[in-house]
């Protein structure tokens, strides 16, 4: 597949770092991301993350002039725009959600920063959880040792503690990662031995708002 989703690389690296082959590295897609940002940089960090591979897509909030002020950013743009589609032959455009420019980006991404060892790959506005004083580096090791080649997490929607929470925050222009956020208590999935795992509560975002005229 890589191969074939080359003819849609154009990334170009517009940062003053060079990507490091050897360096744990969290790939990321982004577009008006200033809000997230820096809460993001600074938690995986913390996490054992050692570069940054960011596709800047079309920012006009600052996040590409911050981006380019980080040391440990390798900065990527492209001349496609997300929600664009190209393409792809015949039976692949499924495997790439219909051909979204969006995942042919974290294909690209993936296969230049994990084709030989590990890479993180998400969301800005999504904020990993690990066990007390573990690294992706530790998680990397124990997925090595049972011989497996990735690892999925649950993601969890959280919410501020109430709606006059919310509106406070509208105003607020970074993410404080150190307030009240709230979760649904219920179980999310059901594990099964040999099987898929069970989606028990989708949440919030399986629940999509019908507006009439």
């Amino acid at each position: 597949m890589a191969h074939i989703l080359s003819d849609f690389d154009d990334l170009t690296v517009v940062s003053s770092r060079a990507p490091d082959p050897d360096a744990f590295t969290l790939c990321t897609i982004g577009r008006n991301e200033m809000y997230f940002l820096p809460a993001f940089l600074e938690h995986y960090r913390k996490l054992g993350i050692e570069q940054f591979a960011v596709l800047n897509d079309c920012s006009d909030d600052g996040t590409r002039d911050y981006l380019l002020a980080q040391p440990d950013v390798v900065l990527f743009e492209s001349n496609y725009a997300y929600g664009d589609t190209v393409n792809l032959p015949s039976g692949m455009s499924e495997q790439v959600s219909n051909g979204r420019i969006l995942y042919v980006w974290r294909a690209l991404l993936f296969d230049r920063f994990a084709r030989s060892g590990w890479a993180v790959q998400l969301d800005m506005d999504e904020f990993v959880h690990l066990p007390p004083n573990t690294r992706f580096q530790d998680v990397a090791r124990t997925l090595e040792k049972e011989n497996a080649s990735a690892a999925l997490g649950l993601m969890v929607d959280v919410y501020p503690s109430d709606i006059g929470a919310l509106a406070r925050q509208a105003s607020d222009t970074e993410i404080d990662l150190g307030s009240d956020w709230y979760f649904d208590g219920g179980p999310h999935l059901k594990l099964r031995e040999n099987r898929a795992a069970r989606v028990l509560h989708a949440g919030a975002r399986a629940f999509v708002p019908y507006l009439r005229d």
